[in-house]
């Protein structure tokens, strides 16, 4: 899998070198083929989500769209931690009025997979857990419950799919807006799923484009009762869109701001929803719920990037990312500060969610793992006992053995 690993600009494109100035005619097609602009690796970004459930006694679907992130390590040369971001409301069942109700068990994640025999140009579908037997929520939240997002480390194989993932030193900061000037003089867009095309053998995002309406230092309320830190933007959002990610788009000759040649990317935010017309000020969620889509104003809510950055340096996100850290430094041979940064995933797990949550048995797991290679038995047999009795607590079907 390849990332965006600098700033996107409009006329530049990924470009697989050729080996030698030799190259077969095959090699230069293959070549030709890998071309990636701007656009369409933005568009790779996205999968889409689904969960399922029954509604008297009907079979209902709630789809919506996620898309990857990649999170750099200083500790690590061209590696990382890639996580999977959507709405929080994308995870629950939507109640009859509308309103998010429980979370689903687990959710569905359609992406395409890479040109290459059996699946030549299919796309993929994929089960992840939402919550554990006990109730355990196993995304990532943040703090401030208002903010409707969540995030999930992406798990193996994502070599087999086409997708990428937006790095997050691209991401619009709260002081890059003042640095860059951002205002609602700027473009935005945002790709996501299409309900009524999601595509037949592959996912196709939809596009749309508009321009930053509102910035406010304020919190803007949405309903009743409750408010959120929110950017507006002027575009039409619609059944699906909930979870997209969102671009500002820069360049050329703009007010306050040093002209430049070509575009710069950024990341906005994630799209969460519209603004009603003809009602009472209500945000509501673009999700597909019944095939219905509401009369909205053209005015889109954007949760800013800022808010997963906020997400990702939280205890709980943070004991994930020395766990992911750990696990590469081991397999590069590095047993020694391998074994200290498993150690200190655990015990940052047992302070971010307790030592019986389910966070714990993902850290000790692989730590046991490690302790078998390295031929101390009575310390792995030790780890893997209570491996199993986290499991066995947290899913009670499970029993200890």
């Amino acid at each position: 899998m390849k990332f965006l690993h600098n700033c996107l600009k409009v006329l530049c494109v990924a470009v697989l070198a050729l080996a030698t100035t030799q190259a077969t005619a095959q090699e230069q097609e293959r070549t030709a083929k890998e071309t990636v602009t701007v656009l369409e690796a933005i568009k790779k970004t996205v999968v889409y989500i689904q969960g399922s459930y029954v509604e008297n006694g009907a079979p209902k679907s709630w789809s919506g769209t996620a898309f990857l992130i990649f999170q750099s390590d200083p500790g690590l040369t061209n590696k990382g931690i890639t996580w999977l971001v959507t709405n929080k409301h994308m995870l629950k069942q939507p109640m009859p009025n509308g309103e998010p109700g429980q979370f689903f068990k687990e959710m569905t994640i359609r992406s395409n997979t890479l040109a290459t025999a059996p699946e030549r140009g299919h796309f993929r579908s994929d089960t992840v857990p939402v919550i554990d037997g006990a109730g355990n929520l196993l995304w990532c939240v943040h703090p401030d419950d208002s903010v409707d997002l969540a995030l999930l480390r992406a798990g193996p194989n994502l070599h087999e799919l086409d997708i990428r993932a937006t790095r997050t030193e691209q991401f619009l900061t709260n002081d890059l807006v003042n640095k860059l000037n951002v205002n609602e003089n700027d473009e935005c867009l945002f790709t996501g799923l299409f309900a009524a095309y999601p595509g037949i053998e592959r996912n196709f995002p939809i596009v749309r484009h508009g321009k930053i309406a509102l910035i406010s230092n304020e919190r803007i309320p949405v309903k009743a009762g409750l408010s959120e830190e929110l950017i507006l933007a002027e575009v039409t959002t619609f059944g699906g869109n909930s979870g997209s990610p969102v671009f500002l788009r820069l360049g050329g000759i703009r007010e306050g701001a040093t002209p430049t040649t070509g575009y710069d990317y950024y990341l906005l935010g994630v799209m969460q929803g519209f603004f009603s017309e003809g009602t009472d000020l209500a945000l509501e969620v673009t999700s597909v719920l019944r095939g219905t889509v509401s009369q909205n104003s053209g005015i889109a809510a954007v949760i800013p990037a800022q808010k997963i950055l906020e997400i990702l340096q939280t205890p709980r996100a943070s004991a994930k990312t020395r766990l992911a850290v750990a696990l590469a430094y081991v397999n590069d041979g590095k047993f020694t500060e391998g074994e200290r940064m498993l150690k200190e995933a655990v015990e940052m797990s047992e302070k971010a969610v307790g030592p019986e949550h389910p966070d714990v048995a993902d850290a000790l797991e692989p730590y046991a793992i490690f302790l078998r290679k390295q031929g101390r038995l009575p310390d792995a047999l030790r780890v893997e006992a209570r491996t199993r009795e986290i499991r066995a607590r947290n899913n009670p079907s499970t029993k200890p053995q």
